[in-house]
């Protein structure tokens, strides 16, 4: 369950970076979520969520954003990000 969180919180990470730098010509570069203990994953899933949040408040869901190094529409990369927390809440 840890790695797939963790995996979860970088999606989540990722994804607010490309709202917020969607204007940009280029990607934004990468910054991992540290690793932290087991305990320390759903926090990190909660605020990369939050984060999140507050990067697409408003946003119309046909934004385009940067996501995995091409534009995508926001709706498809929340599609995708839902798809990705609903199998972590499978394993857990």
């Amino acid at each position: 369950m840890a790695p797939a969180g963790r995996e979860l919180a970088q999606a989540l990470a990722d994804a607010a970076a490309g709202i917020t730098g969607r204007d940009a010509s280029a990607p934004p570069a990468e910054r991992t979520v540290p690793i932290l203990g087991v305990f320390a994953v759903a926090d990190q899933v909660a605020v990369t969520a939050h984060d999140l949040s507050a990067a697409g408040a408003g946003l119309d869901p046909a934004t385009q954003i940067w996501w995995e190094a091409a534009r995508q529409p926001l709706a498809a990369v929340l599609e995708a990000l839902t798809g990705q927390a609903e199998r972590v809440r499978a394993e857990a």
